[in-house]
């Protein structure tokens, strides 16, 4: 039932009050109304009641839903509903307002009557908040490992989110290879290599909630380091050209994650030569790195060498030295290869001993030796032309010639002579004697050739007579 309040109405007669200003109050039980009397004015009144009081009943509490993305409902989207009068009736209003906020709203119903006279009552305006909060996430994460670690300190951008009402709160949750959960922001946090979940759940003040997830993947670029062993140096196997069962060492490797494996493509044979090892590391992700080892397999193996047998020669006819010799063919053999075979012969060959040196070279550079020797023998006789014969006479008063002049000999050799002689006497006798000349040269071949000495009396006698004689008669 509504409030009644009587007041008093006013109806129009004329009054004529013109000899003073004063002011009547009239008093009953009811409600009066004062009447004001002014010098000089004619004020109508007329005082009465109403038998009858208003009432109003309020139409039924409204329940609804705020507007889309409104923490309110315009009144406009609410029907509120038409109160129930009675007694005097009357016009009504009520104080709804324009925006009814999520929550409960008392909307107060008011009916005045024509004499003024009021009754209220309430109405109950409940808006609920349906409208579940909003987040947006970027697009999925992706980053690499921080250098020298097996995880990634990354900076999550904040989500967004809202509600068409205050109030909302934001909570998170790590699933997959990182873990953890919080409230707010994620923020910056280490994750680890692998694909991390961040779901997130937004819930605003009536419990509406809303969950998106996003993946934080982290990849480990990263690729390992490897240093191969150190470069070799090593020598072919005895008798062959390359080498086998070698020992290359061990590599060195480091990876922030984790090595998988370590292979090199070394061969079982190492032919001579350098030949590259390639070492390769692969992480536990699949990144790989090299390095290389230089393998150089050296023939250090000299060859061998026979040189041809030892010659005896005669030099040339009419020369001290031999030419155009043949000196045979040399036996060699090498574990790899025989580049070239050489001797120091020289064209000519002179009178005695000359070392021929026979040189092998493989085909690395290595060398060896062997010598040959060539006699060269002068067998040639020299020659030799004697003086001409001579005729001489003894030397005066002598049968015989002394210090003979006998002239020289012509001699020649083809390497050079030595020496001359000849037999000649000191003294020639009477008559032919041969002088026999020799020639002997450097290499004591000999020739000779003789010259007669003929000794001729030719001195007169002389003769002495006897003395005179006298004699008889």
């Amino acid at each position: 039932m509504g409030k009644i309040t009587l007041r008093l109405k006013s109806f129009s007669i004329s009054l004529l009050l013109t000899l003073f200003s004063c002011s009547f109050l009239l008093a009953a039980d009811f409600p009066v109304k004062n009447i004001n009397i002014s010098s000089g004015e004619l004020t109508p009144y007329f005082v009465g009641f109403y038998l009858y009081e208003p009432t109003i009943t309020a139409p039924e509490d409204v329940n609804e839903v705020n507007d889309s993305g409104e923490c309110y409902s315009l009144k406009a989207n609410i029907s509120l509903g038409t109160p129930s009068l009675g007694g005097s009736g009357g016009s009504v209003t009520n104080n709804a307002p324009n925006e009814f906020p999520v929550g409960q709203t008392t909307v107060t119903w008011t009916v005045t009557d024509d004499s003024g006279n009021t009754a209220t009552d309430t109405q109950l305006v409940i808006i609920s908040d349906n409208e579940n909060p909003k987040i947006t996430l970027g697009n999925e994460i992706s980053d690499t490992t921080d250098a020298g670690q097996c995880s990634a300190s990354i900076a999550i951008p904040n989500a967004t989110f809202s509600d068409n009402c205050s109030g909302v709160s934001l909570n998170w949750k790590l699933t997959g290879v990182t873990t953890g959960s919080g409230n707010g922001q994620v923020g910056t946090k280490t994750f680890n290599i692998g694909t991390t979940t961040i779901t997130y759940t937004v819930t605003d003040a009536a419990n509406n909630s809303v969950t998106e997830s996003i993946n934080v993947i982290v990849q480990d670029n990263e690729n390992p380091t490897i240093t191969a062993p150190a470069d070799l140096v090593i020598d072919s196997n005895p008798g062959s050209c390359d080498a086998t069962n070698v020992s290359l060492g061990s590599s060195t490797t480091t990876d922030n994650c984790g090595v998988a494996s370590i292979e090199n493509d070394a061969p079982a044979t190492f032919p001579l030569g350098e030949t590259t090892v390639t070492w390769t590391v692969t992480d536990d992700t699949g990144n790989t790195a090299t390095a290389t080892q230089k393998i150089t397999v050296e023939d250090n193996e000299a060859p061998t060498i026979t040189a041809p047998a030892d010659l005896v020669i005669d030099s040339d006819t009419g020369s001290c030295d031999a030419i155009n010799v043949s000196l045979g063919n040399s036996t060699t053999s090498d574990n790899c290869g025989v580049a070239s075979v050489e001797n120091d012969a020289p064209a000519t060959f002179p009178l005695g001993e000359t070392a021929v040196t026979w040189t092998v070279t493989d085909d690395t550079g290595n060398t060896a030796t062997a010598t040959q020797k060539i006699t060269v023998e002068d067998n040639e006789a020299p020659t030799i032309t004697a003086p001409a014969d001579l005729v001489i006479d003894s030397d005066p008063g002598s049968c015989d010639a002394t210090n003979v002049s006998l002239g020289n000999s012509t001699t020649s050799d083809n390497c050079g002579v030595a020496s001359v002689e000849n037999d000649a006497p000191a003294t020639f006798p009477l008559g032919e004697t041969t002088v026999t000349w020799t020639v002997t040269d450097n290499a004591g071949n000999t020739a000779e050739a003789t010259q007669v000495i003929t000794v001729e009396d030719n001195e007169i006698p002389t003769i002495t007579a006897p003395a005179d004689l006298v004699i008889d008669s």
